[in-house]
């Protein structure tokens, strides 16, 4: 999950899911919260997600939550509502 700011000063989401694909969406929103968190709300392929980010240790970022507008959770609580599994720590590869 990278941000990069356009020339247009726009901000786009990419995730890279190596092989299999990835996307780049438009950033409607971004804010950082009171604990440090970041929430950003994306326009991820015509559907609006909104994410909270938690900083860890050097570079690494976790989704601690991933929303629709409707309520329904991917991520919640830093687990994946599907399987309970916990979302992973990322970084860049260098």
């Amino acid at each position: 999950m990278t941000y990069v700011r356009q020339n247009d000063g726009s901000v786009r989401h990419i995730v890279d899911f190596g092989s299999s694909g990835g996307s780049t969406s438009p950033i409607l929103a971004a804010r950082l919260e009171d604990n440090g968190d970041l929430q950003v709300t994306v326009n991820q392929q015509q559907e609006v997600i909104t994410y909270v980010l938690a900083r860890g240790d050097g570079d690494s970022v976790r989704s601690m939550s991933s929303r629709r507008p409707n309520g329904d959770y991917y991520i919640r609580d830093g687990r994946f509502v599907s399987s309970g599994a916990p979302s992973p720590w990322m970084s860049r590869c260098r």
